[in-house]
């Protein structure tokens, strides 16, 4: 799986960039759809996928983006079934120390506050992909510091039919 920090993307092109910088919670989703649905992923499919979610907008307010122009996302069931999984189940929000169910793909929400990010004044946050039991199963920089030296602060789960 290509990561987010590949040298092939471009960090002095705005795009790119972006995908350098907060592309993780998007790559766990494209990592969960080439696991499952087999979607290849090349850079440039990576390109492609990203900006096909940038023009869809969310279930809740159709004013929004489902994935912002800082690659943001604010709505990933969207995401979930433009990838092509079929929902069980809407995203939802979970304790660390809380189980996926039978059925649900795990995001885990990690925090470090021993790095400061010099743009926030606060620690780092970053999203890798979990096995169901708060394992890592895929981070999106490698072997981010995050993970290292952070700790889980919450979860998402969404439970998934795997194909559409």
């Amino acid at each position: 799986m290509i990561l987010q920090n590949d040298t092939r993307f471009d960090p002095t092109d705005t795009f790119d960039n972006c995908i350098i910088e907060a592309g993780c919670y998007v790559f766990d989703w494209l990592f969960f759809a080439n696991k499952y649905l087999n979607i290849p992923l090349s850079i440039s499919e990576i390109r492609t996928w990203i900006k096909r979610f940038q023009g869809l907008r969310t279930d809740y307010d159709p004013k929004l983006w489902a994935l912002d122009d800082e690659l943001y996302l604010n709505d990933p069931n969207v995401i979930a079934r433009a990838l092509g999984f079929r929902l069980r189940s809407k995203i939802r929000a979970g304790e660390a120390s809380e189980l996926a169910k039978p059925g649900e793909l795990e995001f885990l929400w990690w925090y470090n506050p021993t790095r400061i990010n010099p743009k926030t004044g606060k620690g780092y946050h970053h999203m890798t992909a979990g096995n169901g039991s708060g394992v890592v199963v895929f981070d999106s920089l490698g072997k981010s510091h995050t993970v290292a030296e952070g700790y889980i602060e919450a979860k998402r789960f969404i439970g998934v039919i795997e194909a559409a």
